[in-house]
């Protein structure tokens, strides 16, 4: 796993960064999943807009974790819909959330939670969203 930070620089050079990512993948690096962490402050559409371009240009890279513990669990939720696929902590954190909330906060944006092990193989399945759960807000429906 890769953490790629952004938010210093400009927007050219976090996709430069993504880019060497992408060429030292190419080269053999073996990474399963990336984690696009901010480093200082960014709003929420330049975070969703990050995760965008990684799921994009990262397409040697199989997974893209949308690290709740970095930006909270509500943009880590619209993270997923915009090209993240792995909903856990950063790397680092210790704080961590029981299954079964974590289960319906990948409901809640709309999609089938399906827990992994560190290899990624399936390990559980979750039945998918609920339409009629109104409980917490949700930050996306399709």
């Amino acid at each position: 796993m890769a953490a790629v930070s952004y938010g210093e620089g400009s927007a050219a050079e976090t996709v430069d960064a993504l880019l060497a990512l992408r060429d030292r993948q190419d080269a053999g690096a073996g990474l399963l999943a990336v984690v696009p962490l901010a480093a200082g402050r960014v709003t929420g559409a330049e975070v969703l807009k990050t995760f965008a371009v990684a799921r994009l240009l990262l397409d040697n890279v199989p997974h893209v974790r949308a690290a709740w513990t970095a930006y909270g669990t509500q943009t880590a939720q619209l993270a997923l819909v915009h090209g993240a696929d792995d909903f856990a902590p950063a790397p680092e954190a210790a704080d961590t959330l029981p299954a079964g909330e974590l289960v319906e906060l990948i409901q809640d944006a709309g999609l089938h939670p399906v827990e992994r092990d560190a290899r990624y193989a399936a390990v559980r399945e979750h039945e998918g969203p609920d339409p009629e759960r109104r409980e917490t807000p949700q930050p996306m429906r399709f």
